[in-house]
């Protein structure tokens, strides 16, 4: 459905734009206190860089439900596939893929492949690819991605493990989302 951004939305955005533009490789911060919008704010922001790869990767995984009620609601699987392995997600909604199922939906004519990816930090950290013992998220390692969002960036993300996992991601931008950055 179409929307229109509230002024601390667009100053945001346009703000992070400026920074990714002229000052590629630095890391942005919104500082963006709770109800602000976040999550639109950021499909706002792909939208309008028309990112292509898009990782978003939480803390707490049970708002994954409120990523993907914006995605439906505000951009649609005609821009962006979501992806995710967030059991919550996946128990019969649609249009959200599992990762082989966004491979299989890519191989045909005319559909769109830009994605945006939804995982968990424990996940992350969890995986072989990012420091931890279990065989998954190998896609996550492999590919470049145009922007990682560090969700609820104040939380769990100032450990060792972390770092480590981060550092994997190869990317061109990273923005992070806080409403309590000083925690």
């Amino acid at each position: 459905q179409p929307y229109r951004l509230r002024n601390s939305q667009t100053e945001a955005v346009s703000q992070t734009i400026e920074s990714f533009t002229n000052r590629p490789d630095t890391e942005f911060l919104w500082n963006a206190k709770p109800r602000f919008g976040k999550t639109l704010a950021v499909y706002d922001l792909c939208l309008r860089m028309k990112l292509k790869s898009v990782l978003v990767v939480t803390n707490r995984p049970a708002i994954a439900d409120s990523w993907y009620s914006d995605y439906l609601r505000f951009v649609g699987q005609e821009k962006y596939l979501f992806v995710s392995r967030v059991s919550s997600l996946l128990q019969g909604k649609q249009p959200c893929l599992t990762r082989k199922q966004y491979l299989e939906t890519i191989k045909q004519a005319g559909k769109t492949k830009n994605c945006i990816e939804f995982v968990s930090l424990q996940d992350l950290k969890g995986s072989i690819h990012f420091g931890g013992s279990h065989d998954k998220l190998e896609e996550v390692a492999q590919l470049n991605w145009d922007l990682l969002v560090i969700d609820e960036a104040h939380e769990g993300v100032d450990t060792f493990k972390t770092d480590v996992a981060f550092d994997q991601i190869k990317r061109k931008h990273t923005l992070h989302l806080s409403g309590t950055p000083f925690k």
